[in-house]
């Protein structure tokens, strides 16, 4: 996975030469995902994942369309995601 922008929170990757995007819906809680699948220009939502409290480390709700994504892949991708997610949170606490 890479880091498609910094400052919105945004992870792509790329799987059966189609990219997938995981966008944060909110770039200042962070508790809320869509992921994108982009097919040349047009992009179709194909997963999304919440969490009902940003100070609850663990749960939340994975939704996936498994027939425009591999639910392993799915998931997988969501929890490097989340992973990023607490590191980054954790860089800014103790700079």
């Amino acid at each position: 996975m890479k880091t498609k922008s910094y400052w919105k929170f945004r992870e792509q990757f790329v799987f059966d030469s189609i990219t997938y995007t995981w966008v944060s819906d909110n770039a200042w809680t962070n508790i809320k995902y869509t992921l994108y699948k982009s097919i040349g220009s047009r992009e179709v939502r194909v997963g999304r994942y919440e969490q009902r409290w940003k100070f609850l480390r663990t749960g939340g709700t994975l939704v996936l369309n498994t027939k425009e994504i591999d639910d392993v892949v799915g998931v997988l991708t969501c929890l490097v995601v989340l992973l990023k997610r607490r590191q980054k949170e954790a860089e800014r606490q103790n700079p």
